[in-house]
């Protein structure tokens, strides 16, 4: 199904107070019942979005096709004077997907054909068929394939019949093959058929089998065979430097035949090519992690780029940013923010974590979940938007209305403080304006950063200065021992991390890092003004 999003908004009210503040609450009260709660994540905000499944939303919101639902929204509306309750209800009614038939060939022989091989068959799909109940016209369709977790469409929407290859996925032989139909008054997506496949590396010795896997590449390789051809490389395991050396050129040419893709194609599909060829991060290069740091902030320029794809990038920027020559994770965290800011409605928080990067975009939050942290602003009321407070560099005051967070791996070569180490997360914070340029600020409050903490030992907030790479303790920052965290309460933008004594380091916090190199991690936060 694809989704749903039913907007309220409190318009008028019989009073000459100031509304200073209103608490909604969402539910369903007619229809098929589906756990609300779990699919659409928040309840308590004027908008009720109820995700679809295509492009990295979930495969199974609850909603089906054909059924009629009602959904109720209660605002509790409080004034200096009084406080109202109002109840709202609405309906929605979940199109029908259409009837659909089809002819499943090899685009080569034109052979029917009902399995293939990963990477290597050209298939062809026609629809042969339409039972539309909406008398609709004009259909185009876009063909793809659902994995663990989203549903990816590999070809252009066209009324006429697609090729394309399919990739291998992982512990799987098989494939669930979708469609997306766009009519004149419809659209729906829904599975076709599963097609078995089978692996054509499987059995080969390695140098064989990476060669095979390196013809299938070509100047004319589409985004669809690029995916299959990552996804049989990440089957192919070898410890010889030469092999190694060879998947990692492979890997590189991967990435470099994205980019004509990434400003204006289907970005799902991209971004998920990106996923798989980045998903090894022993057989990347400092080249290939650029090009696809690269390759992710070119990709917030496309129209497409929206809260549902962010899941992915963070896990391409995971493995890419351990390698990089240089911090890109700003620049992507900005561009991600500039990009998705400007749509977000009060009380929307979009959020990511991968082994090596978290995200989280809030607007209207007081509570903003960084990973396995938890940010909280200082906070006023203009009418009842809760907002953060800022100071400019000309020291006029800003309503802050979003954060942005994106942590990522470091490792300090100095220490100013020799007995200490970080055990924790970075923290900086970036002030942007609503249209995403970057303010020069400092807080006006507070920030208080919520870091779990299990050592035994007591923790000290401090500083870590990337220019220096050195870490030092702050007494400007305020450091609350708490059972289980430690709270760290600063108005500093940058730099903000957890420290310990060496010898109490041992045991105290599990951070897990793939690479020698790397033992910390660091968040970013950009505020929106």
């Amino acid at each position: 199904m694809l989704g749903v999003q039913v907007i309220s908004s409190i318009s008028s009210l019989a009073t000459n107070d100031v509304i200073s503040n209103v608490e909604y609450s969402w539910s369903q009260v007619s229809g098929p019942a589906f756990d609300l709660a779990s699919v659409a994540g928040y309840l308590n905000r004027p908008q009720l979005k109820i995700p679809g499944k295509v492009d990295k939303l979930s495969l199974d919101n609850g909603i089906k096709s054909g059924n009629t639902y009602g959904f109720s929204l209660t605002a509790k509306v409080t004034t200096p004077s009084l406080s109202v309750t109002i109840t709202e209800s609405t309906t929605i009614v979940v199109q029908q997907d259409p009837k659909l038939t089809f002819l499943l060939q090899d685009a080569n022989t034109n052979q029917i054909i009902t399995s293939g091989i990963a990477g290597k068959t050209n298939f062809k799909l026609t629809i042969t068929g339409n039972s539309n109940p909406y008398s609709d016209s004009d259909f185009g369709y876009g063909f793809g394939f659902a994995d663990s977790d989203a549903i990816t469409i590999l070809t252009e929407v066209s009324p006429n019949p697609a090729t394309f290859t399919l990739p291998l996925l992982s512990g799987k032989n098989s494939i669930d093959l979708y469609v997306a139909t766009y009519g004149s008054k419809s659209v729906s997506i829904q599975k076709l058929t599963t097609i078995p496949l089978t692996n054509p590396v499987a059995n080969l010795p390695t140098s064989q089998a990476i060669t095979l896997i390196s013809n299938l590449l070509s100047t004319n390789s589409s985004v669809g065979d690029l995916l299959g051809v990552a996804s049989l490389l990440n089957t192919v395991s070898t410890s010889d430097n030469s092999q190694i050396s060879t998947k990692a050129a492979i890997r590189n040419t991967i990435i470099t035949s994205l980019s004509k893709d990434i400003a204006s194609g289907d970005l799902g599909a991209v971004v998920k090519v990106l996923e798989s060829v980045t998903s090894v991060a022993g057989e990347l290069t400092q080249t290939s992690a650029n090009k696809a740091l690269d390759a992710l902030i070119e990709s917030t320029r496309n129209s497409k780029f929206s809260p549902d794809i962010v899941k992915s990038v963070i896990n391409v920027a995971s493995n890419a940013l351990l390698l990089t020559s240089n911090d890109k994770s700003s620049l992507l965290a900005k561009s991600i923010g500039a990009k998705l800011t400007p749509a977000l409605t009060l009380g929307d928080v979009v959020t990511a974590s991968s082994a090596n990067i978290d995200l989280a975009v809030a607007k209207g939050a007081s509570l903003i979940p960084v990973g396995s942290s938890t940010i909280e602003m200082a906070t006023s009321k203009t009418r009842f938007l809760a907002c953060f407070l800022i100071t400019d560099k000309y020291e006029f005051n800003y309503c802050i209305q979003a954060v942005l967070a994106n942590a990522r791996t470091v490792q300090p070569t100095k220490k100013r403080e020799s007995s200490l180490k970080m055990v924790s997360k970075v923290y900086d914070f970036i002030p942007l304006f609503e249209n995403g340029t970057i303010a020069d600020g400092i807080v006006n409050g507070y920030i208080k950063i919520t870091i779990p903490y299990s050592g035994t030992m007591t923790p000290i907030c401090g500083r870590y200065d990337r220019a220096t790479e050195t870490v030092s303790v702050d007494t400007t920052i305020i450091t609350t021992n708490q059972n289980g965290s430690v709270v760290c309460q600063t108005k500093n933008l940058s730099g903000n991390v957890l420290l310990a004594p060496l010898a109490q380091v041992s045991g105290s916090v599990s951070i897990s890092m793939t690479l020698k190199y790397f033992s910390c991690l660091i968040v970013l936060i950009l505020f929106l003004l």
